[in-house]
């Protein structure tokens, strides 16, 4: 693997593991209190497979497959909820309208704003 591949290969786990990672900031409570916990450690804490097997006194495959579980309901979770999806389109009418704003652009603002109001 050239360490262009390596680069582009690390970047997109770096991608998954945020996305992850805000999926259980978002949805964290609806999971089990273990499974939020492993999820918590492995996203946020950076703790590895071995680390969180060591202090549940599990195997690390019972440690991948919480994981495994657990990005899987999150997933199904988004879905139904698209509370993140929302966000991000609120995220990027905000941002919009602050440009629009600055530019002094009163009917693309007003725009941007009922946009804003009618998302949800």
């Amino acid at each position: 693997m050239s360490n262009m591949q390596k680069e582009k290969s690390e970047k997109i786990i770096g991608l998954e593991m945020a996305e992850a990672a805000l999926m259980l900031d978002f949805y964290g409570e609806l999971l089990t209190p273990r499974t939020a916990e492993t999820m918590s450690l492995y996203y946020n804490d950076d703790f590895s497979l071995a680390e969180i097997a060591d202090q549940f006194d599990v195997s690390r495959q019972s440690v991948h497959d919480t994981l495994k579980r657990g990005r899987r309901q999150l997933m199904e979770y988004e879905t139904k909820l698209c509370l993140i999806k929302r966000m991000r389109e609120r995220q990027s009418l905000f941002e919009e309208l602050s440009s629009d704003l600055a530019k002094n652009d009163v009917e693309q603002a007003k725009k941007h704003l009922k946009d804003l109001v009618n998302l949800d």
